[in-house]
């Protein structure tokens, strides 16, 4: 169980959304004899809010990318 609650906060880390609501479902519904209840869902809910989830850019040519004006004239 500590395992699935350790999972769990290593998701809300992290900026994966889909990840959170799984791992916080299946650490809810264990320690409830596999059963969620609306206020389990009311938590996750307010965690994934919570998230501070931004985008990382770690490709320097996207960072620094320039479009040319021109270049999107149709010819």
């Amino acid at each position: 169980m500590k395992q699935l609650e350790n999972r769990y906060h290593t998701a809300l880390r992290g900026t994966d959304k889909r990840d959170v609501l799984n791992a916080g479902r299946i650490y809810s519904a264990l320690r409830k004899d596999g059963n969620l209840i609306l206020y389990d869902e009311q938590v996750i809910t307010k965690n994934l809010s919570s998230m501070n989830v931004h985008l990382e850019v770690n490709n320097p040519i996207i960072v620094h990318l320039k479009v040319n004006p021109n270049s999107l004239i149709a010819r």
